[in-house]
């Protein structure tokens, strides 16, 4: 399993590393040994790559698109591991589904029921925050697909929950 996913444009990258050689690194599956020579500036660095000297700018920004940019060429990148990339595959999943003017929230894998955020009856907007599970040991927002109300909540907190587990049932507007 790869360390990080490194992800420039529409392609992925697979990066595996040995934490206690952080000079040896493998993307997708191609051996590169990095070192870094000096740093130029705060986030200018120079590096060796397989013995090539090479001149690396990062303007990271952790929570979306960073910008990388190698001998005068840049690149718009995500960086993510893969915890958090089948975290966002399973909450992509998680969307209810809509059966009438009824619809449902459901846990997109299993975990543990945290808190609730929405209320019954209370009015949410697509994209607000209804549940809190916790999965893999991070907590996750599980947000309302659509607008509606809150017509059920059939967990409660502490409750341990199965993937595909109706959470919350809604009513149209």
């Amino acid at each position: 399993m790869p360390d990080l996913i490194i992800q420039v444009d529409d392609k992925e990258f697979d990066v595996s590393y040995i934490k206690n050689e952080p000079s040896n690194i493998t993307i997708n599956g191609k051996d590169f040994y990095i070192e870094h020579l000096k740093e130029i500036d705060e986030n200018i660095h120079a590096f060796s790559v397989n013995n090539r000297v090479c001149q690396i700018e990062f303007d990271l920004d952790w929570d979306g698109t960073s910008t990388i940019y190698i001998d005068g060429f840049n690149f718009d990148v995500k960086v993510t591991d893969e915890t958090r990339k089948l975290l966002k595959k399973f909450i992509q999943a998680a969307r209810g589904s809509t059966n009438g003017n009824s619809m449902k929230l459901k846990a997109p894998m299993p975990g543990l029921v945290v808190k609730h955020i929405a209320e019954v009856g209370d009015e949410v907007k697509k994209g607000d925050p209804v549940i809190i599970i916790e999965a893999m040991k991070m907590e996750n927002a599980l947000k309302a697909n659509e607008a509606g109300r809150v017509k059920k909540i059939l967990v409660e907190p502490g409750q341990p929950v199965e993937k595909d587990a109706v959470l919350v049932e809604f009513e149209a507007l």
